[in-house]
């Protein structure tokens, strides 16, 4: 078994993995309750995310949040490919697939939206101003004007949320979170290697 050497630590699992959401308690931030609000008020909003920041976690927390009453539809946009996203709607739930009644209020979340089309953005604002999507979650590394109609721009501005990196005291708090308190790692080394990561959080 690849992880015994934690077992005999007395951990569950290993607990310096970097699984996505392995640690579904790990977001931190302000940012993080603004896009949360944001799809609360039924806003059209832009999540900017370097690889390793928590994107991924973040995405997973909104499906937990919001997945229960199945509210929320994934895409993941693909270079050069179009969003088909009536038939996403469609195939939210098994009620919809079988009649082929569009469900109302529905959260869209787009993955690598730097990929995205502009037929798409404009196939997702249509569902959106008819009520089949009540917000929208755009996914990216960057964000960019690029596949975005201009009606979505206008209602995405100032919607821009950058995740951030840890403080360091963020930092220590997300390792002790795995690890408490045993002298196994002090705080002068999380910080060690917070700096070497430069403070993503992946890396550390």
């Amino acid at each position: 078994m690849a992880d015994v050497w934690c077992r005999k630590l007395g951990f569950s699992m290993n607990p310096f993995t970097i699984k996505p959401a392995a640690f579904s308690y790990e977001l931190f931030g302000p940012n993080i309750d603004e896009v949360l609000s944001g799809i609360d008020s039924g806003k059209v909003l832009f999540v900017e995310a370097p690889l390793g920041y928590g994107k991924t976690t973040l995405l997973k927390s909104i499906i937990s949040r919001f997945g229960g009453r199945k509210k929320v539809i994934y895409a993941h946009a693909v270079p050069s490919q179009d969003i088909d996203v009536k038939e996403l709607l469609k195939r939210a739930s098994l009620a919809s697939f079988i009649t082929g009644n569009l469900p109302s209020g529905m959260i869209l979340v787009v993955d690598e939206a730097q990929n995205l089309l502009e037929d798409s953005s404009a196939q997702i604002m249509e569902f959106y101003k008819s009520g089949n999507i009540r917000a929208v979650v755009f996914f990216g590394t960057k964000y960019s004007d690029n596949g975005f109609t201009g009606e979505i721009r206008a209602m995405m501005n100032g919607n821009l949320v950058r995740l951030s990196r840890p403080t360091p005291e963020q930092a220590i708090s997300i390792v002790r979170s795995r690890i408490g308190n045993i002298p196994l790692i002090s705080n002068e080394v999380i910080l060690m290697a917070y700096r070497k990561a430069q403070g993503t959080p992946r890396r550390l």
